[in-house]
């Protein structure tokens, strides 16, 4: 992960340190975002750069138009507000026919976070040139994934017990020998995703696959595009949402944002 220093994300982003740690105490800005290190002048704080930089520019776009409830619900993408399977159809421009057939999607509620992880898999077989068929399959397994480790997440975050959710109680256990496998902890979704065929199956793991595996486990997606790139899409359509009118944010955006609505 890079990372940017404090004094250099003031400048790139032209904002203050007050305002910094303004949107910090507004949760605007995650604290765990905040990386203290030691420095020869005693102690720096860092960033993730691309996430605070993104961030950061979102909030400027926004903060004229939009509430801080609005501004908060809307960067908020792991545990936040819920949207229909049209969020699908804003990161991907799946046709509205295909969206239609995805069964598992018809009443999904996912966060930006769930959708963008379902968007990655689905381009990931567009560029494989997966037959129509196979490829909304493979989709509408990945909802319902995604559905289901949410659930899992949401119950862990509940009881306030934090544990991990095991790929590996899922997949034949030639793959797991072949290191296709590791835990991801439930509190955060993976940056990718991998997908292996066995059993008659799709298995979603949530770390870089390996190329070779054995016994009746295919590798069908490798890896797919960072979970950024689809977020990021997201966010830009609610942004020109909230830029199309001088109404109160939000309003009603183009053809394709609109469908973008939270639950």
């Amino acid at each position: 992960m890079r990372e940017i220093s404090k004094k250099n994300l003031l400048t790139e982003t032209g904002i203050s340190y007050g305002q910094l740690y303004r949107w910090k105490r507004e949760g605007l800005i995650p604290e765990e975002w905040f990386i203290k290190r030691s420095a020869y002048t005693g102690q720096e704080t860092y960033f993730p750069r691309e996430q605070a930089l993104s961030r950061i520019r979102a909030i400027l776009e926004m903060k004229d138009s939009c509430s801080l409830e609005e501004i908060r619900e809307t960067l908020d993408t792991s545990d936040g507000p819920r949207f229909t399977r049209e969020a699908l159809a804003v990161m991907t421009n799946m046709a509205d026919e295909s969206l239609a057939r995805l069964s598992a999607a018809k009443e999904a509620s996912l966060t930006l976070d769930g959708w963008a992880l379902v968007a990655g898999v689905y381009e990931a077989g567009v560029e494989m040139e997966l037959a129509s068929d196979e490829l909304l399959a493979l989709t509408d397994e990945a909802v319902a994934w995604v559905k289901a480790t949410d659930a899992a997440a949401q119950a862990t975050r509940e009881a306030q017990a934090p544990h991990e959710v095991q790929d590996a109680d899922t997949l034949p256990e030639e793959a797991v020998q072949a290191g296709a496998v590791t835990s991801s902890a439930s509190h955060s979704p993976p940056s990718q995703v991998s997908v292996v065929s066995a059993g008659g199956a799709y298995h979603f793991i949530t770390s870089t696959a390996p190329t070779e595996l054995q016994g009746n486990a295919t590798l069908v997606v490798h890896a797919t595009r960072p979970l950024q790139v689809y977020r990021n899409r997201a966010q830009a359509a609610l942004l020109s949402k909230a830029q199309s009118s001088t109404a109160p944010c939000p309003t009603s955006p183009p053809r394709r944002q609109m469908a973008l609505r939270r639950l």
